[in-house]
């Protein structure tokens, strides 16, 4: 089993501003502690939406220091449902925070005469997720006199720390659940083959391999929740070696996920010599450069032979996993000889892509431009107006799209190469290690499961 810590930390700032110039008068924060009542709502229910506990911003006028059994405001003066709901993965990458905002504006002639000194997010308007008193910059209590010439812009900040050294996390906003989604407050848990939510195990390829829908379990008291994923019979999986498990478009994990070493592949038969082919193919995943590794002729090690490292058994392409995102260094990879693109996904869904292309690297133009539903399958050749260079990005900023790349070019289902051509009749045979899981008839996996467990945490 593998544990995968996220934590979650809430804070609001408030400015004050003149109602008819719009110059700030007043700039005030507060940092908030979660309630037990936010984990009862976000490990209650797999089928119920967790949009819940980003819904409104409370605010009254109580002094009390606040704890994790509170439920309401010391002394309430209202609510508004938030607005302008977005997520902020602008820092995702590099530290794993994913921001998600909303707010809420105090008119002018709104709450005049109140003193508004506590906060918190509700998911009803009433009762309490999260709560803090407002505090000057040198920590003390204060409040803010709401007066008829004041506006006063609430912005609430959930931060979501993930940690990206462990997972994969896609920058989806579904509609239709999937972890990314339920963790940044978007939607149920559930998950369904109609909305592409199973989960899958996958080959070096990208190619899914075989479909599995992990058990989901949530605990409150624990404050985690548990995927378990069904086990791989004899039949199931047997396809070029396993490297990880998806779930949604929106999470992967690499297996294994435990303390698992894939043993040494001893003497795998890889071909038959006929005096002129001189490349050949192992079976499982991509080869590692290291002692283990020999190639035999008839049992004897031959010194006549090169390898590739860079990529494994993957059907004749050369295929590299990549996301982009609207950050202009990611985005801004360029391919060669593009032939094809395999499973682009924007945001959660299938052909959400689109390509520039050029000759110069100077005079680009986009060629293609792609929509769910657009294309009947996965693999999309490129365009016919195509050029030397390629862009594969996401088909709106903000989001990412993830993509295999195919270039027909590189000679890449051989990766065994001799300079003379075994003889004819010759056992052509590899021993080898490999970071896949090779996986085959002679095998079940089972007992993989992963935990997600949620802590309040305080950034840096």
């Amino acid at each position: 089993m593998r544990k995968i810590e996220v934590g979650y930390h809430n804070e609001f700032d408030f400015i004050v501003r003149d109602a008819k110039t719009g110059k700030i008068k007043q700039e005030v924060k507060a940092y908030n502690i979660i309630l037990n009542r936010f984990w009862d709502l976000f490990l209650g229910s797999v089928t119920t939406s967790s949009a819940r506990c980003f819904a409104h911003i409370a605010f009254g006028s109580g002094t009390a220091v606040p704890a994790i059994g509170d439920t309401n405001l010391g002394s309430r003066i209202g609510s508004k449902a938030m607005a302008n709901r977005t997520l902020d993965w602008s820092t995702t990458e590099v530290d794993g925070i994913i921001k998600v905002k909303g707010n809420v504006r105090l008119e002018a002639a709104d709450y005049v005469g109140s003193n508004i000194s506590e906060v918190g997010i509700s998911d009803n308007g009433t009762t309490l997720v999260t709560k803090s008193l407002l505090k000057d910059a040198n920590g003390n209590p204060i409040a803010i006199v709401k007066t008829a010439s004041d506006v006063i812009d609430i912005y609430a900040t959930f931060y979501v720390n993930v940690p990206k050294n462990m997972a994969t996390w896609g920058e989806y906003t579904s509609t239709n659940g999937g972890i990314g989604a339920y963790l940044t407050f978007n939607n149920c848990l559930s998950y369904s083959t109609s909305s592409g939510h199973q989960g899958y195990f996958k080959n070096e390829a990208e190619d899914i391999v075989v479909g599995k829908y992990p058990s989901i379990a949530m605990s409150i008291p624990n404050k985690n929740i548990v995927f378990t994923v069904p086990t791989l019979t004899a039949g199931e999986g047997n396809v070029g070696g396993l490297i990880r498990f998806e779930i949604a478009y929106d999470f992967c994990i690499s297996i294994p996920i435990s303390a698992f070493v894939q043993p040494t592949i001893i003497k795998e038969v890889i071909g038959t010599g006929d005096g002129v082919t001189k490349d050949f193919q192992n079976v499982f995943g991509r080869i590692i450069n290291n002692a283990n590794l020999k190639t035999y002729v008839d049992d004897v090690i031959s010194a006549d032979v090169s390898y590739d490292y860079e990529f494994g058994r993957i059907g004749g392409y050369y295929h590299e996993r990549m996301i982009f995102t609207k950050d202009a260094a990611t985005k801004a990879l360029i391919y060669e000889n593009l032939d094809a693109i395999k499973y682009p996904i924007g945001r959660y869904r299938v052909g959400r892509f689109k390509i520039y292309a050029t000759d110069d690297l100077n005079d680009w133009g986009e060629i293609l431009y792609s929509y769910a539903g657009s294309f009947s399958t996965n693999t999309w050749p490129a365009p016919a107006n195509a050029k030397r260079y390629n862009i594969v990005a996401p088909l709106y900023d903000g989001e990412t799209a993830l993509f295999t790349y195919i270039d027909s070019s590189v000679n890449a289902d051989k990766h065994i190469h001799f300079g003379t051509a075994p003889a004819v009749g010759k056992t052509i045979a590899l021993t080898y290690d490999t970071a896949c899981i090779a996986k085959d008839d002679a095998h079940v996996i089972n007992g993989i499961s992963f935990t997600l467990n949620f802590n309040e945490y305080t950034p840096a």
